[in-house]
């Protein structure tokens, strides 16, 4: 039996998905290209926010909040199945490409917030595949420092108090 994965109107979570096997389904750019397609049609279809995300060899994380009533569940249900099927369509393939559903956690406390923001943009660092978080084009914070609104929005209030070096690239209201 599944455990009921708690959710919170407002709140932003830490969602994580990894790879069946963990197989690197993910390592080519072509790829991550195509997950971060993903990440912005999503946005024509629900109300959302991404403070960070990063897209790894064989797995995800992303720390989204969503808004205007949209539900987490359906949001994370949706970028999953949509980029299996184009994923699998590209690569002429049948079947799951995830462990399982992806994982969440309710992210309540500013502290929290900043610790999964900087471990999500750090992530490539560890894994040694570039020298600086700075340098990660398929992550959150890199499209932050490019000024690419692509897929992340500009910064808010939230996301100016834990990392006050994005409060130059604030866009005035």
């Amino acid at each position: 039996m599944r455990k009921i994965q708690p959710k919170i109107p407002g709140a932003y979570y830490h969602v994580t998905a990894r790879a069946n096997l963990k197989e690197d389904i993910l390592k080519t750019d072509e790829v991550k290209l195509m997950f971060e397609e993903v990440l912005k049609r999503v946005k024509k279809r629900y109300s959302l926010r991404y403070a960070q995300y990063c897209i790894m060899d064989n797995h995800v994380h992303i720390e989204v909040k969503p808004t205007k009533g949209s539900d987490i569940s359906d949001i994370m249900r949706w970028i999953f199945s949509v980029f299996t099927k184009m994923f699998n369509k590209r690569f002429n393939r049948k079947g799951h490409l995830w462990v399982d559903r992806a994982h969440r956690k309710v992210i309540q406390t500013k502290s929290y917030f900043r610790q999964v923001f900087y471990y999500i943009a750090r992530n490539p660092v560890k894994a040694r595949m570039v020298e600086s978080m700075y340098d990660y084009r398929f992550g959150g914070f890199y499209k932050l420092l490019k000024k690419d609104y692509r897929i992340m929005d500009p910064p808010d209030e939230d996301l100016l108090e834990i990392c006050p070096m994005l409060r130059h690239l604030a866009v005035p209201v």
